[in-house]
């Protein structure tokens, strides 16, 4: 079951948010900022600071499309004993490992 917070998930540069449908864009359901670290006095740089704002707006769209392909997808779907191939078996295992890692469930 997901419980993360409905609806489209937005970037404005740094931040990601979600907006409470009709009540508009100043009504924001959460809001992440994508903060700069640092490890042995190396900054993070804006290119990958904005990379990954990209990445969390884009992870609830990420995680349907996955759900949606293991649900369709006939390699998916097939007997656990049967075996396809190895990259495909290999690209179930991921899609379900990151769909339980999002769900809380690894």
């Amino acid at each position: 079951m997901n419980m993360h917070t409905p609806g489209e998930w937005k970037r404005t540069g740094f931040t990601v948010y979600a907006t409470e449908g009709e009540r508009g864009k100043d009504a924001n359901r959460f809001y992440a900022a994508v903060s700069p670290g640092h490890i042995n006095g190396v900054r993070t740089t804006e290119d990958e600071l904005l990379a990954n704002a990209r990445l969390i707006a884009a992870a609830p769209d990420l995680l349907e499309a996955v759900v949606e392909l293991l649900a369709t997808h006939p390699a998916s779907i097939r007997s656990v004993s049967e075996t396809i191939d190895n990259r495909t078996d290999a690209a179930i295992r991921l899609a379900r490992a990151a769909i339980a890692k999002a769900e809380g469930n690894s």
